[in-house]
C-alpha cells in the first residue's frame, strides 16, 4: 500500500519521518499515552493512509452510474497509492482518540468528526460506527487496514477479507443504501462502498456528502475461523473549519474574509454558491467550537 510523498523529498524518510511522528504522538500525548493501540503498526498505517492529500489527478475507480454508482473494488489509485502523505491530518484523526464500534447499528452517535478504533472482529462480524453531520462535507475519508497472519515457518500465511461501507440512517432510524440512485442526493462523487477481495486495505474518498446522519460498516466477509485486528480511521472535514485543524475559531474567519468575492471550489466557499460573503461567515460562526 502506497503513501506518495511531495515532489522533491526522498520517500522513504517521508514515510519514516512521519510515521516516527505518529508513535512519538501516542507515546507522549496524555489521551492517548495509556492506549497501546495507538502504537499498532495497523494503527498508524490506517491514520497515515487515511489522512493523506488526494489531489485531483487520484482516483480509485469508482462507479459513476447506474446500479453500483458509489462502489469501487480497486480501493487506492494504481499508480498513487493512497497519494501524498499528510502528518497535519494524519495527527488530526490519531488525536482524535480511539472510539469503540458497536457490533449492531447503534441508535446513537458514537463517533465524531475525526478519530479511530482498533477493533477486533470475528468471522462474519461487523463494526459500526454512527455520526451526525450537520452540514456539507466536501471530502470524507475513511478506510480500514489489517495485517496477514504468517505461519511460524514464515511458508504461508492467511488474509482476512474486509469491507467498508457507509449507509445513510433515514427518519425510522433504518439503514438505507448510498449505491446507485440512493446516494445522488446525498453525495456527488467517490465511493461509498469499498470492496476489494485481494487487498489488506480499504478506502472510501467521498465529496459533497450532505447533512444528515450515517453509519459506517466494517464487515468481515472471509471464511477465516481467526478473530482479525482491523485498524479503521476516519476524518470528516468538521463544518466551517476552513483551514482544517480540528477547531471553527477566529483563523476560519480570517480566512473567509481574505478569500472574500467569487470562488470556484475553494474550502472558504462553504455553502457552495461560488462566491465567499457574509452567509459563509455567519456558518462559520454557526458552526464555532472544538
Amino acid at each position: 500500500n502506497r503513501v506518495y510523498s511531495p515532489a522533491g523529498i526522498g520517500l522513504p524518510a517521508m514515510i519514516s519521518g512521519a510515521a516516527s511522528l505518529m508513535v512519538q504522538t501516542a507515546r507522549t500525548l496524555p489521551s492517548l499515552m495509556g492506549n497501546p493501540n495507538a502504537q499498532r503498526s495497523e494503527l498508524v498505517k490506517s491514520v497515515l493512509m487515511c489522512g493523506a492529500r488526494r489531489r485531483g489527478i487520484w482516483t480509485n475507480n469508482p462507479s459513476i452510474s447506474g446500479a453500483t454508482r458509489g462502489t469501487t473494488s480497486t480501493p487506492l489509485d494504481p499508480i498513487y497509492g493512497a497519494d501524498q502523505v499528510n502528518v497535519n491530518l494524519a495527527h488530526l484523526i490519531l488525536t482524535g482518540n480511539e472510539q469503540n464500534g458497536s457490533t449492531t447499528p447503534p441508535t446513537v452517535a458514537n463517533a465524531t468528526y475525526r478519530g479511530w478504533d482498533l477493533v477486533n472482529i470475528p468471522t462474519g462480524g461487523s463494526s459500526y460506527y454512527r455520526f451526525v453531520l450537520p452540514g456539507l462535507a466536501e471530502n470524507v475519508s475513511m478506510l480500514a487496514t489489517w495485517h496477514r497472519k504468517v505461519n511460524s515457518g514464515f511458508t504461508g500465511g492467511t488474509l482476512a477479507n474486509v469491507n467498508l461501507q457507509l449507509w445513510r440512517v433515514n427518519g425510522a432510524g433504518q439503514l438505507v443504501s448510498l449505491v446507485g440512485s440512493g446516494g445522488l442526493p446525498y453525495f456527488s462523487a467517490g465511493n461509498v462502498v469499498s470492496s476489494s477481495s485481494v487487498d489488506n486495505v480499504e478506502l472510501l474518498n467521498i465529496q459533497n456528502l450532505q447533512p444528515n446522519t450515517y453509519v459506517l460498516q466494517v464487515q468481515r466477509v472471509d471464511a477465516e475461523a481467526d478473530t482479525w485486528d482491523v485498524a479503521v480511521s476516519w476524518l470528516v472535514p468538521r463544518p466551517g473549519d476552513v483551514n482544517n485543524d480540528g477547531v471553527v475559531n477566529i483563523l476560519d474567519l480570517l480566512d473567509i474574509v481574505a478569500a472574500w468575492g467569487p470562488c470556484s471550489e475553494c474550502p472558504e466557499d462553504i455553502n457552495n454558491d461560488f462566491s465567499v460573503n457574509i452567509t459563509d461567515l455567519l456558518l462559520v460562526v454557526s458552526y464555532w467550537g472544538g
